[in-house]
């Protein structure tokens, strides 16, 4: 495979299952070292000692593999890199919302890593027009992968995402504040990780609930990707849970394949509801 000839060294999580199974099976079959990094899945003092360990043997790894020396100005360097991404992806997100072309913009973020990307992204930062047509409405829920067409088949059916929290999307609310860098990562990926294995189902729809009230959504569009455990389990009480408040939401449950046409009329059905 081509894309993986270009790659020198897998790291791989432990988000769920999926993650883990994919890491060694890619490993494996394309012969590629592999670095686990765990994430701790709860936010205390303990868990981020364990993730400052994590990260320093993450450090510690990459020398060794690429025989060379890691030091803190270097990651101070590459921090402040980001954060400027960051400041220009919170004034796009007022302009565009949080759809397919944000999601695209992070696409190209880690394809492209963060050099080349802002300098990039402030060539394109102008020429962003500003959205406000359109029913607004969240998107939540599973992840939306490279080439998964899903928030423009919901943007073609009329709709502005305004707000996405799916899996797809974290890390770009806030800044990584400065301090000692090791630390500093990793309070900041540990507090601002919003996912279902971070949060308990009851805080990530009082999270939700109170987004969708404060932007004034129209509705809420669920997506629950086929084996994706955190939602599969959790769907009927976000859903239920958003009714009880009163808020229009729609399920749609799918596996990988691109074919949308059902899909497309449940979302357009879903627009004429709520209009």
């Amino acid at each position: 495979n081509e894309f993986y000839s270009l790659i020198d060294v897998f790291i791989g999580g432990n988000y769920c299952n999926g993650d883990v199974c994919a890491s060694e099976y890619i490993s494996k079959y394309f012969k590629l070292p592999l670095i686990h990094l765990p994430i701790p899945w709860i936010n205390n003092s303990h868990s981020v000692h364990f993730y400052q360990t994590i990260i320093s043997n993450l450090k510690k790894s990459l020398e060794k593999t690429f025989e060379l020396k890691i030091t803190n100005e270097q990651i101070l360097n590459s921090i402040n890199l980001y954060n400027q991404i960051r400041k220009i992806f919170q004034e796009i997100k007022l302009k565009i919302g949080m759809g397919s072309q944000f999601q695209h913009f992070l696409n190209e973020l880690y394809l492209l890593g963060p050099d080349l990307f802002l300098k990039n992204l402030k060539t394109e930062q102008n020429s962003v027009e500003k959205k406000l047509h359109n029913p607004a409405i969240a998107f939540t829920g599973s992840f939306v992968g490279i080439n998964d067409h899903i928030l423009e088949t919901i943007e073609n059916c009329g709709f502005h995402i305004k707000y996405n929290n799916s899996e797809s999307i974290f890390y770009f609310d806030e800044l990584i504040p400065p301090g000692e860098p090791i630390s500093a990562l990793a309070q900041y990926y540990l507090q601002n990780n919003y996912s279902s294995r971070m949060l308990d189902t009851k805080q990530q729809i009082n999270r939700l609930i109170a987004k969708v009230k404060s932007l004034e959504l129209k509705g809420t569009i669920l997506h629950v990707l086929k084996f994706c455990d955190p939602y599969v389990a959790t769907r009927n009480y976000i859903k239920d849970s958003l009714s009880d408040h009163r808020y229009a939401v729609l399920e749609i449950e799918r596996d990988y394949d691109q074919s949308i046409e059902q899909i497309k009329t449940r979302i357009e059905a879903f627009r004429e509801m709520i209009e």
